[in-house]
């Protein structure tokens, strides 16, 4: 490297930094260093990449919430996403992390408090965005199941698959985000009577959610808690018949190890 190359490094990295700074934060130190023209000042240069940062975030937060993208539509989407960014600028290289905060701005940020339909379509799409992209892991089987004697089932411990979420869903947005993805006409946003628990895993490469029982949701949460299947068990008497519970529970565990959910089982007291 020549002298002149060691001396130019630091400056260039000076201007890179300034530049990162106008385009993140509005910082205009970079502005005496960008040559005009008579029919572009260094503003308007500087400006079209700004923009254009902006058009690829926005474009991104798009991919990630095609439920939202369709409630607000195209100029109402642009206008979230713009407050958004301002608000949560992206801090990783990859946009894989930009809309983490997006279910949490429209709960609390006006005009989009007053519809809480699209703070659950974004808490919705981001689980399911987390689910596809989390951690592959091996699950367990039936057989691994029934490998274990009947006299320790009660001292299982449940270890779910890294893509495994939950939450409850005040409005239709599962309606809503599967008529998005047939390119059906919407249904109109509505409130359910009470909260419907909502489960969301990865098989494979396919992810998938459905509606819980509020039994089986709550044997979930306690296990994901650290519960044992006699804990368990005994929580299932407030909406199960005691002499049935045993045989209730079983068929829950059998249909999470079918549908890949049990990553792990441990045996403690």
């Amino acid at each position: 490297m020549s002298a002149d190359s060691k001396d130019s490094a630091p400056g260039l990295r000076r201007l890179q930094r300034q530049f990162q700074r106008h385009v993140l934060a509005g910082s205009n130190e970079i502005v005496t260093h960008i040559t005009g023209t008579e029919e572009t000042s260094s503003e308007t240069r500087l400006a079209i990449y700004v923009e254009g940062y902006r058009t690829r975030l926005t474009e991104g937060l798009a991919v990630d919430f095609p439920g939202l993208h369709n409630l607000l539509g195209e100029k109402g989407f642009e206008g979230l996403a713009h407050a958004y960014i301002d608000l949560y600028p992206s801090e990783h290289f990859s946009m894989r992390y930009l809309g983490s905060h997006l279910s949490e701005f429209l709960a609390r940020t006006s005009p989009h408090v007053d519809m809480p339909v699209l703070s659950e379509m974004a808490a919705f799409e981001w689980q399911l965005r987390s689910a596809f992209d989390a951690a592959d892991a091996d699950v367990r089987s039936v057989n691994d199941i029934e490998a274990i004697e009947p006299a320790r089932w009660g001292h299982m411990r449940f270890g779910f698959h890294p893509s495994v979420n939950r939450l409850d869903l005040s409005w239709n947005v599962p309606a809503i985000w599967n008529a998005v993805e047939k390119n059906e006409e919407l249904p109109k946003p509505d409130a359910n009577d009470i909260p419907i628990p909502w489960l969301i895993w990865r098989q494979d490469l396919k992810t998938y959610f459905r509606s819980l029982t509020i039994d089986e949701a709550g044997s979930i949460d306690a296990l994901i808690a650290g519960r044992s299947f006699s804990q368990v068990c005994e929580q299932l008497c407030e909406w199960i018949e005691p002499e049935i519970v045993a045989a209730h529970g079983a068929r829950l565990v059998k249909r999470w190890v079918s549908d890949g959910l049990i990553e792990r089982v441990s045996i403690r007291k």
